[in-house]
């Protein structure tokens, strides 16, 4: 069975389905998809990444673990631009924080900005805190995940 999907409307091209029950297929793929982008949106960063990453920005050495722990909280749905602030925040996130951050996010050993970042570092992490961080690279992250099942369901 051969289906064309164009602007919410599926055809079947096997010399008589049923228009309709392609149609209501289509939508209900285009409800989910709405519904998981409404959940990464809402997960991601906590909601707000311009708001958490202005955050990690403007903090200052004293809110260290409130820094930190706001970020373990959202984890592991950030961000690579939240990621990469955390890492450049190096006079607030010391190297264990960042590696804690960081392997609790996945995605953060796939990310070509997040790795940049790590090698820019004045205070460079241990080789043992790098690759605890690149294990992330054998595994499928929550985000990750959630965003592998909205371009599967996304027309």
């Amino acid at each position: 069975m051969v289906f064309i999907i164009w602007r919410k409307l599926a055809i079947t091209l096997n010399g008589g389905g049923n228009i309709e029950e392609e149609k209501l297929l289509v939508e209900t793929y285009a409800y989910k998809a709405d519904s998981v982008s409404e959940l990464v949106a809402i997960l991601e960063d906590g909601g707000d990444t311009e708001e958490l990453n202005t955050d990690v920005q403007t903090s200052w050495p004293e809110e260290a673990f409130e820094i930190y722990s706001e970020l373990m909280a959202n984890s592991p749905y950030l961000t690579d631009t939240v990621m990469v602030s955390s890492v450049e925040k190096e006079n607030v996130l010391n190297s264990a924080m960042v590696t804690d951050i960081l392997s609790s996010n996945p995605q953060a050993a796939k990310s070509d900005s997040v790795q940049q970042s790590l090698d820019s570092r004045t205070y460079q992490l241990s080789n043992n805190q790098r690759a605890q961080i690149d294990q992330g690279l054998f595994t499928i992250g929550a985000m990750e995940a959630l965003k592998a099942d909205l371009s599967g369901l996304e027309l």
